[in-house]
């Protein structure tokens, strides 16, 4: 409560601080092995993707949905989805894929995942939704580090959809007719 309860700020902490946790006994264990440094970035990344992606699908009526990201010990950790809902009540689909030089992709994975889905409890427009991220996202950036997001933003509801995107993200939606 002295933090101020439920705010935003302390879901973001809760967040981080998971990811840091998972990061840290990650980190620990590649180093005890004496592991490839790349290696361990890119083990980095793939647990804290792992820990941020949904175990179900949400399901809309009037669509069939699935999604899939690549889990093996070759996969880069660079590419996550998720689904949940805007302030309206529309499910929104996610795509995600981050690029960093230096840090673990999965770092951004995280931080894009959770500005998205606390900032989605107050928007209903996913294009608004994006450029709220995209500017939190720009603030956060560690100063002379390549780091970028590509996201796609897919909002459902009754037989409709709307898309927004930034960056290419591979990704599909396959409608009837």
């Amino acid at each position: 409560s002295l933090l101020g309860a439920d705010s935003f700020a302390v879901r973001m902490l809760r967040g981080i601080s998971k990811t840091l946790w998972a990061m840290s006994v990650r980190f620990a264990s590649h180093q005890a092995s004496g592991g490839d440094p790349r290696g361990v970035v890119r083990g980095l990344s793939q647990v804290m993707r792992k820990s941020v992606l949904p175990s179900r699908v949400p399901r809309v009526p009037g669509f069939s949905a699935m999604a899939a990201t690549g889990l093996g010990e070759k996969s880069e950790g660079d590419s996550a989805w998720d689904g949940f809902r805007l302030s309206d009540g529309r499910v929104l689909f996610v795509l995600l894929r981050a690029r960093s030089d230096g840090l673990p992709a999965g770092s951004l994975l995280i931080l894009a995942r959770t500005l998205l889905r606390e900032l989605a409890k107050d928007h209903d427009d996913p294009s608004r939704l994006l450029a709220r991220v995209n500017d939190a996202l720009v603030e956060a950036r560690l100063t002379g580090a390549n780091q970028s997001v590509d996201c796609a933003l897919v909002a459902a509801e009754k037989g409709k959809l709307t898309w927004t995107a930034a960056g290419p993200v591979p990704g599909v939606v396959v409608r009837s007719g």
